[in-house]
């Protein structure tokens, strides 16, 4: 009676005990199970909820399972419109759209034969959004310096009179601001009755005579790369604004400055390589560009996965941080970084996890004091089960003396 009640006061959410089993200790097991006098039907039920416990024990263990894949395991999925309609699809709309199928109208399309009605016509037009489409811009009406309505023509030999066209002259500028902010300068037209030569107003003293202003363009830079928003919802937002900003544009814009922020990225890799210590570490990332040649190489050698590695470099009076995203592992990119050390410096310290991916292997060892990631292996003791307490607490005592000794460097 007093074990029952002692089990009952742990609850229903106590942490249950673990019992890792052998491939042996699992088949006597699974035969003693088919062996006793449970019945069959049970008793297969049961050897197959613990082979798949053991399978997705073993699975977790070598990180084999992603969480999409245990999502998947489970079957959990999203209750999107689509997953509902494959779940339930909806007979009475099946028959409808069956006979309206089969069911057509004399002298359709079908019929007829004609292939040019089914070729789409070529869209006319520059490609460029027209003036008019810039709904949230502001509008400031430009009227000329010297010239106005009635003035004689300035042109030699023309007696002329101006008069005021009802078009006038458009320039669209856009400039940057906690969002783009687009401003529509209407410039005066002036046109000669007698020898038609159009006067035009000049722009206002300091504004530019460029539609995106580099100060739009290091908006962009900060929005993308700094607050990491996607150039898609930048395209968004600036529609909801009134001021048109598609992200292929926004693209185009920043690749003008490929010379600039390549001297800049290249300034900071000299910098991060003398630091006095480099921690680095790689996660997954995605390229368009490499999940296409995936697709289409035919060996799976061919094939290629992408990472982002984050170099952080540790100086004596502030930190630099360098990302490199490319198909290379952390300790691949980070071998050319280290080059760019000055040698007459003392050598650096590498920080990293124990991965093999992690460490510079094309670059001699004598470079760098390579130092592994306490916190990963401090883990890996602190989660071993029941049984290892004495030599997790003496493993853990020793880490903690090196964490206590941080406070004095």
């Amino acid at each position: 009676m007093q074990k029952s009640t002692t089990s009952s006061k742990k609850g229903k959410n106590a942490k249950p005990k673990i019992i890792k089993i052998t491939p042996e200790q699992l088949h006597q097991l699974t035969e003693a199970i088919r062996a006793s006098n449970l019945d069959p039907k049970i008793g297969e039920m049961l050897i197959d909820n613990i082979s798949g416990n053991q399978w997705l024990v073993v699975a977790l263990e070598k990180g084999q399972m992603s969480i999409k894949k245990l999502r998947a395991l489970f079957n959990i999925t999203t209750e999107s419109s689509i997953n509902r309609k494959n779940c339930k699809p909806d007979s009475d709309t099946t028959i409808d759209d069956s006979e309206s199928a089969t069911e057509q109208p004399e002298g359709s399309s079908d019929n007829l034969g004609d292939d040019s009605a089914s070729k789409p016509k070529k869209r006319k037009g520059h490609g460029r959004i027209k003036a008019s489409a810039y709904e949230g811009a502001e509008m400031v009406e430009v009227l000329h310096p010297d010239l106005t309505r009635g003035d004689p023509c300035p042109e030699e030999f023309c007696d002329g009179k101006l008069y005021e066209l009802s078009e006038p002259g458009i320039m669209l500028q856009i400039t940057g601001s906690p969002s783009a902010k687009a401003t529509h300068y209407q410039l005066q037209k002036l046109r000669c009755s007698v020898c038609e030569l159009i006067f035009t107003a000049p722009l206002p003293e300091g504004v530019e005579d460029v539609k995106y202003t580099t100060s739009l363009i290091a908006m962009l830079m900060i929005n993308k790369y700094f607050m990491s928003i996607p150039l898609y919802r930048q395209e968004n937002l600036q529609s909801y604004l009134g001021v048109p900003l598609p992200a292929s544009t926004q693209w185009e814009l920043m690749a003008q400055h490929e010379d600039v922020l390549k001297a800049l990225y290249h300034a900071f890799e000299y910098d991060g390589a003398q630091a006095r210590g480099i921690s680095i570490d790689d996660t997954k990332a995605r390229i368009l560009e490499q999940i296409a040649k995936n697709k289409k190489a035919q060996k799976k050698s061919d094939k290629a996965s992408c990472f982002t590695t984050g170099i952080v470099c540790a100086h004596d009076d502030h930190m630099s941080y360098i990302f490199v995203t490319d198909n290379q592992t952390a300790g691949k990119s980070v071998a050319p970084f280290l080059r760019l050390r000055n040698p007459k410096l003392p050598v650096p310290y590498l920080m990293c996890d124990a991965l093999t991916a992690n460490i510079p292997h094309e670059i001699s060892e004598d470079l760098y004091l390579l130092c592994h990631c306490l916190t990963h292996a401090r883990r890996q003791f602190y989660e071993l089960p029941n049984g290892y307490d004495d030599l997790a607490d003496e493993v853990m005592r020793m880490i903690g003396k090196i964490y206590d000794m941080r406070m004095f460097l």
